[in-house]
């Protein structure tokens, strides 16, 4: 009777991890490390264009490059979402030299970007393209 007990109760926490934490589990993919970044709803439709994760360091420095080419249900709800947290409008000023080699924005693209800095030396910069359809993501550590 316990070890039909103890395995119930292992399937309930399998289950509900798969559930509740599904894009914390491996494996580990860009759309579900966007999905943590920028906390964003992505669905699995969204399709990689760009993908680069690099260390360049052993004390732990690294860079992330991330494009994605989203849906129309999902520009939609980035969009909303965008403007609900208070994303700046397009262009970006004070662009950060050699962080943008993927993004390939013009000063006539549409969309929203936001960008962190924190003292530790993190860096996040979060672009919605409108005008194509894409969510640019970059994040640094040094």
């Amino acid at each position: 009777m316990k070890k039909m007990y103890f395995v119930g109760l292992l399937i309930v926490v399998i289950v509900c991890l798969k559930v509740f934490y599904k894009d914390y589990l491996p494996p580990r993919t860009p759309i579900k490390l966007a999905r943590i970044t920028t906390k964003f709803k992505i669905s699995n439709e969204a399709s990689v264009i760009h993908f680069d994760n690099k260390t360049v360091s052993f004390d732990g420095d690294f860079y992330t490059e991330l494009v994605l080419k989203l849906n129309k249900n999902d520009q939609i709800t980035i969009r909303k979402e965008c403007l609900k947290r208070e994303f700046k409008k397009l262009p970006i000023s004070n662009r950060p030299n050699g962080l943008f080699e993927k993004d390939n924005l013009s000063s006539s693209d549409k969309g929203f970007y936001k960008s962190v800095k924190k003292e530790n030396g993190y860096e996040e910069v979060v672009v919605f393209n409108e005008t194509k359809g894409q969510l640019v993501m970059f994040v640094l550590q040094l």
